[in-house]
This record gives C-alpha cells, sequence and structure tokens, in this order.
C-alpha cells in the first residue's frame, strides 16, 4: 500500500498530469468494477485538489504561456527583469530575444546601445555589432556560452559567432547545438555543391555528398550526438555518434513540444525515436526496430530512471490508447495524459493518467521482465 501511495504522490506531481476530459466521479457512486479477466489497479479519480500543488517560476510559462521574464522602460532607457535578476539599463531590449536555461538562472537577451547591438548573458555584454538576429540566440544550458547570427538591412544572415569569434564557413550554416554540459559545439553547412559538414568544436567531423542533416540533438551525457540525415529519394535515417540507422520515410517529431526526435536515457546511454514507413509507425531503440503498429500513432517516448526499460503511449483510430513497455502493450483504454508516464524511482512500476468508465483515472502498470506482459 505504501508503494501505491508513493506512486500516486510522484505521479501527481508531475508536469502535465491533468489530462482532458478528466473529472471528478459523479455522486452516484463508483464506476462498474472490471472484467476478471483484467484486473484492475487504478488509483481513483483525479480530485481538482492536484491544481493546489504549489508552482514555481518555470510553471509559468509550462503551464500558463507567461514568460518570467519582463522588459520595464525607465525614463528613455529600458532593462530587463526575471525572478531575482535586474539588468542594466539601455537604449532598447528585445523581449523577442529572450533565451533562458532549463532552471531559469541564466538570461541572454538582444540590447542596442549608442548605435550598436550586443547580446547580455545574466550581466555579461558580449562583443557589439552592427545588427544582430535577434530570434538566433542560442544559450547553453549551463548559462556558459552563447552564439547568434549576423545579419544584413534585408535581414539575411551574414555569419554566427559563438564565445564572441566568427564560426568557420557559418555563412552556410543550417543548425548549431551546445552539449547540456557547454563544453561542446555541434554545428552543420551545406555548400553550393551540395556537401554537408558537421563541425564538432572547430573540427570537421563528418562529411556527406548530396545529402542534408536536420534535429541536430546531443544527449544529456554530452557526448552522444544523434541528428536525422535525408538522403536522395525522399528517404532519411538516424544518424547515433556518426552511426546510420534503418531507413525510412520520416523520422517523426514527437512530443513533448512537437519538436523533439530523439529520446535518451538519463546516462545517455540508450536512444529511441519513431520512424515512419508506407503510414505505419515503428518505435525504434538503440537502432533496433519494433514490430510496426497497425494504424496506430506512437507518442511520448520515455525511458526508466535506471535505463533498461521503454515506454511511450500509442492512439487507435478507434481513440482508444495504450501503452507499449518494452515492446509489449498494456490493456486499450481512452486518452492518455500526454505528459503523464511515470516511472517509479526503482523503474519496476510506472504510472499513467487515462480516462474511461466516466472519470479520469491513474492507472498502475509492473514493468515486465524479460518476455513477461505488462500487468496494469
Amino acid at each position: 500500500m505504501n508503494r501505491a501511495i508513493s506512486v500516486l504522490y510522484f505521479a501527481v506531481l508531475g508536469p502535465g498530469l491533468l489530462c482532458s476530459g478528466c473529472r471528478k466521479q459523479d455522486s452516484a457512486g463508483p464506476p462498474p468494477p472490471p472484467a476478471a479477466s483484467q484486473p484492475d489497479r487504478s488509483l481513483g479519480v483525479i480530485e481538482q485538489e492536484v491544481a493546489e500543488v504549489p508552482w514555481d517560476k518555470r510553471d509559468l510559462s509550462r503551464v500558463y504561456g507567461m514568460a518570467p521574464w519582463r522588459v520595464v522602460r525607465v525614463g528613455e532607457k529600458m532593462r530587463m527583469v526575471m525572478d531575482g535578476y535586474t539588468g542594466k539599463l539601455y537604449d532598447a531590449v528585445s523581449e523577442n530575444s529572450v533565451r533562458a536555461t532549463p532552471d531559469l538562472n541564466h538570461i541572454a537577451y538582444l540590447v542596442r546601445n549608442e548605435g550598436r547591438a550586443f547580446v547580455v548573458v545574466d550581466h555579461r555584454e558580449e562583443p557589439a555589432f552592427e545588427r544582430i538576429a535577434y530570434d538566433t540566440i542560442h544559450l547553453s544550458d549551463d548559462g556558459s556560452r552563447v552564439a547568434y547570427a549576423l545579419n544584413t538591412h534585408s535581414g539575411g544572415y551574414v555569419e554566427w559567432i559563438a564565445d564572441g569569434h566568427r564560426l568557420a564557413e557559418s555563412h552556410f550554416l543550417r543548425e548549431l547545438a551546445f552539449s547540456p554540459n557547454g563544453k561542446h559545439l555541434a554545428y552543420h553547412v551545406t555548400t553550393g555543391d551540395g556537401k554537408t559538414r558537421l563541425y564538432l568544436d572547430g573540427q570537421v567531423k563528418v562529411l556527406y555528398d548530396m545529402a542534408s542533416i536536420q534535429h541536430l540533438m546531443f544527449g544529456p551525457d554530452s557526448e552522444r550526438l544523434a541528428y536525422v540525415l535525408f538522403k536522395q529519394g525522399r528517404q532519411c535515417c538516424a544518424a547515433i555518434d556518426g552511426n546510420e540507422g534503418p531507413i525510412f520515410e520520416r523520422i517523426k517529431w514527437n512530443y513533448p513540444g512537437w519538436n523533439q526526435v530523439f529520446f535518451f536515457s538519463g546516462d545517455g546511454n540508450r536512444v529511441a525515436y519513431v520512424g515512419q514507413r508506407d503510414g505505419e509507425d515503428f518505435l525504434v531503440a538503440d537502432q533496433t526496430v519494433n514490430e510496426p503498429l497497425m494504424d496506430a500513432q506512437i507518442l511520448g517516448i520515455k525511458f526508466s530512471p535506471n535505463g533498461e526499460h521503454v515506454a511511450c503511449m500509442a492512439g487507435l483510430p478507434d481513440s482508444k490508447w495504450f501503452l507499449i513497455v518494452d515492446g509489449q502493450r498494456t490493456t486499450p483504454r481512452g486518452h492518455i495524459g500526454f505528459d503523464s508516464i511515470t516511472f517509479s524511482p526503482d523503474s519496476r512500476q510506472l504510472a499513467y493518467t487515462t480516462t474511461y468508465d466516466g472519470g479520469g483515472k491513474i492507472i498502475m502498470v509492473d514493468v515486465p521482465g524479460k518476455h513477461q506482459t505488462p500487468s496494469d
């Protein structure tokens, strides 16, 4: 019982728990018990009191769509203000240029003073230039490094600056990424002759001919590097540390954010993504393709804390959803909360929210061992 309570507490505090359609149980009584062949381990209807969990400043942007920073005008000058941070006064400050670290402890933004433009990182001023593209600022997760593009009066990019220095061939630059620890910088360029070069820490790491790169991403260990490689004939594959995986027609964006392709385990040793071929979704873990799910859409990939298990949710055309845990399916039910899949700290169980039998519920699942079916 204590384990069940701890999992419920862990799940309730997780973001995105309240899924659409969840409501309190009707006063007429509890829903009918499930069939004996499918033992129900739900923990009950989600109560409205969940919404009273205290929010921190990160929840302003995540839940309410509010940025936790503001540009304040002081006389003829402007300054950036955020919780615990007050910037210097400048002639102009661009609120649309702001980039912050995930923990919101560091901030970077574009300012203009005495006719020159420059980026401010916390209280450090970067070199000044005539024009900087406001929407190109990249800030490493630890706040130690920053990159951005210079542009012309017509809006075209001229070259990119990182750590105050110009990047090689950066007038052809397509995408740039810092590692989470800030130690590594990767970017790729595609020149007019169809050649694509991947740069890592200032050196050419890989050269491709008649191919292009997208979705460049470091793993959480800051050492592994993943990207999608687009080839001729509508073919693409995922490349992990330069090693190419199976060929697909698409490597799909996925939740959260709908702009993420690769999902790493916490230690960075494992990576998963969704490939699509002939209209079917395939879950790929460690470059191994799982069996296709007929007419099912795969979303929300997550690894267990110990990295041994991978779970995702899949939706059927009849609006029933289920989990896939290590390649095995749970019982199809109603809608599943997009960000509700939560593993227990010991990786032996997981919980998720779903709607069925007239209400929203939290379901616990025993994570299977090898060749076992999940029990929910």
